[in-house]
């Protein structure tokens, strides 16, 4: 309890006197308050409205009781259940106030509590409703239908949920929660029935998620076709419960098939293409040889020098026209079906010496040097297909003479430290390949551009097919060049000595 005088004015009412309940309750002893004002027990979070309300009392000399927040001595805060009454004498006028203070801080916190958890009940309730109406907004127009099927124990089934599209997918009428199913399987294909429920019984069994795709002959749509994805669980009374979706993907079915004609036609046409080019080619290549056998016999027939360049002019082009057709006919056979390979002992030795015994006489014709570099291994015998390893040389070798208008071209063979895999590189000093061109030239028919066709002649096949065959015998061909700066092309083949392989 405290005592104060009635002066209202600023700073308004003193303290006069205070009981040993109120030096236990604040800290404060008489001594320290009196003559202080009671704001000295009041900060910055006490309530400006309850405090206005006691001045506004104390004004009109009537009796008030506020909740307000004071602070002890310490600092800590303290709800105070505060009343203040005025007592007045002889005259009626107010001689003092007495005020009563009950500490209620615990009533406060309760209260709070129970306010911070009323608030979050109900923005839980608010969050929920709001989540289970999209939730409902979001199942009614997904795309597709959702649904819930109960297989009870005794092995009847009931729709316990399903989205207003389920009956519409199917053609079927509202089916009511709990109802038989049954009305929308009549509309499956019998075939497809019986596979999408097997898929369903395994998936019952296994409690793993399945999906089946299946036609419905609809009412009004006619066929459709519908894809049903969806997860069992066992309850406790041991019914298996299906969380599924239906979606329409008759779209997708006839791209499908669209895109399955499209990829079947096209490979006839292919077929065709293939067969033709190697009917061609052999047509060709008949009377080419030909007219290449009677030039060359015509070339020793004692012409004066004019005729003589003619003849040779003659069996230069037929060359060329024979190399290009002998590359047609290649691409046509490695197309026609899959690339035969042979494993048989051979040392790589035998095979570049062959392929420089065809090489270097054409280089030295475009005034190029010619080298090959192999160490000791390249004698041993390994196991692959020395003929297939020999065509695919012979393209690299071919296409760095062409390209090359000066310098010199060479083949180096390098063994990896394991023994399996062997790296034969063929480079050379001609134009180069920028970037952005290395990925392309070894695409069918390709060459850097079609500058390069005119200006150096041939069907851009030869990088086409040595990557088919590299790719057929395990390995990979790869290039390194700059433009101006030559060409390295490399091809990695495993190569396993003839010893460890037996």
């Amino acid at each position: 309890m405290m005592v104060c005088d009635s002066v209202l004015a600023p700073p308004g009412p003193r303290i006069l006197w205070c009981n040993p309940a109120f030096t236990a309750m604040t800290g404060y002893t008489l001594d320290e308050v009196r003559g202080r004002s009671p704001r000295l027990l009041q900060g910055p979070d006490t309530d400006r409205a309850a405090l206005d309300a006691i001045s506004e009392a104390l004004r009109q000399g009537a009796p008030v009781r506020q909740d307000v927040l004071n602070h002890a001595k310490s600092g800590a805060p303290m709800w105070i259940d505060l009343g203040i009454k005025p007592v007045r004498d002889e005259t009626g006028r107010v001689a003092f106030f007495v005020a009563l203070q009950r500490d209620v801080t615990a009533r406060k916190r309760h209260e709070l509590d129970h306010k911070t958890a009323l608030e979050s009940l109900r923005k839980h309730i608010a969050t929920e409703a709001t989540l289970n109406a999209r939730i409902t907004s979001l199942a009614q127009n997904a795309p597709g239908a959702l649904y819930q099927i109960r297989v009870e124990p005794s092995g009847r089934r009931r729709l316990t949920f399903h989205t207003r599209q389920l009956t519409e997918l199917f053609g079927v009428d509202e089916i009511p929660p709990g109802g038989d199913p049954a009305p929308l399987y009549a509309h499956i294909e019998p075939e497809d029935f019986h596979r999408a429920f097997g898929a369903a019984r395994a998936s019952s069994a296994s409690l793993t998620p399945f999906r089946a795709e299946y036609r419905v002959n609809h009412p009004v749509r006619g066929r459709r076709w519908l894809a049903t994805a969806a997860t069992p669980r066992r309850e406790a009374d041991g019914a298996i419960v299906f969380d599924g979706h239906v979606t329409d993907i008759s779209e997708k079915m006839r791209a499908l098939e669209d895109a399955t004609a499209a990829r079947a036609a096209a490979e006839a046409a292919n077929l065709a293409k293939t067969r033709f080019l190697a009917n061609m080619s052999h047509e060709i290549r008949t009377p080419l040889n030909g007219i290449l056998g009677m030039a060359a016999l015509l070339e020793r027939a004692g012409l004066t020098p004019p005729q003589q360049r003619m003849v040779r002019t003659i069996l230069a082009s037929g060359r060329e026209l024979l190399a290009v057709m002998s590359e047609v006919l290649e691409l046509s056979c490695l197309e026609d079906g899959p690339v035969t390979v042979e494993r048989a002992p051979f040392t790589l030795r035998d095979v570049l010496k062959r392929v420089a015994r065809v090489q270097r006489p054409k280089a030295a014709a475009k005034g190029l040097s010619f080298g090959v570099s192999f160490g000791a291994d390249a004698a041993e015998s390994r196991i692959g297909d020395a003929q297939r390893i020999a065509q695919v040389l012979h393209h690299l070798v071919d296409n760095a003479i062409k390209f090359t208008a000066a310098g010199a071209v060479r083949v180096d063979v390098v063994t990896t430290p394991s023994g399996e895999e062997v790296a034969i590189s063929v480079s050379d000093t001609g134009v180069g390949i920028d970037a952005g061109h290395q990925a392309q030239i070894f695409e069918d028919f390709t060459q850097i551009d079609d500058g390069d066709t005119r200006r150096f002649g041939g069907a851009g096949l030869g990088l086409s097919i040595s990557r088919r065959l590299a790719a057929a015998m395990g390995g990979a061909i790869s290039v390194q060049s700059a433009p101006g700066a030559g060409a390295s092309f490399t091809l990695r083949l495993p190569l396993p000595p003839a010893a460890q392989a037996a």
